[in-house]
């Protein structure tokens, strides 16, 4: 739910605000002797990740070309494969949600002859109220 006080263009304007505060308060509230190590460990990590990814790609479009398949076709297989990548995300994030819902509020289950039943009875105590 988007509100007049929190949405994309308050967010950009007080990232800059959130990004200092929290870097302050973790270097406040760890120490450096595990604090700097941490973040260093943590920005190899990255790096490692993305050079392996890109190694990946790099590899995909070799073999492409040694096949002998032009770059149109490695662009639409890579392209392929970001778009399976970014679906397998949004269907995460779908499960999480739905998991988070069902969670939170208990379903109720009706047959098509109980919620006609129900419909009729309060059409039935509609229609008494008007003639009373």
């Amino acid at each position: 739910m988007t509100g007049i006080f929190f949405n994309a263009d308050n967010l950009k304007l007080a990232l800059p605000l959130i990004t200092l505060c929290v870097v302050y308060g973790f270097f406040k509230f760890i120490p450096l002797q595990i604090g700097v190590p941490l973040v260093v460990f943590l920005i190899l990590g990255y790096k490692f990740r993305q050079s392996r990814i890109t190694a990946e790609r790099l590899a995909v479009v070799n073999s492409l070309e040694k096949e002998g398949t032009d770059n149109e076709k490695a662009y639409k297989m890579l392209m392929e494969e970001e778009e399976r990548r970014v679906f397998n995300e949004k269907a995460k994030k779908k499960k999480k949600l739905a998991k988070k819902h069902n969670n939170k509020t208990p379903t109720l289950t009706m047959t098509n002859e109980e919620s006609d039943d129900e419909d009729e009875e309060y059409d039935l105590a509609k229609i008494s109220k008007k003639i009373k």
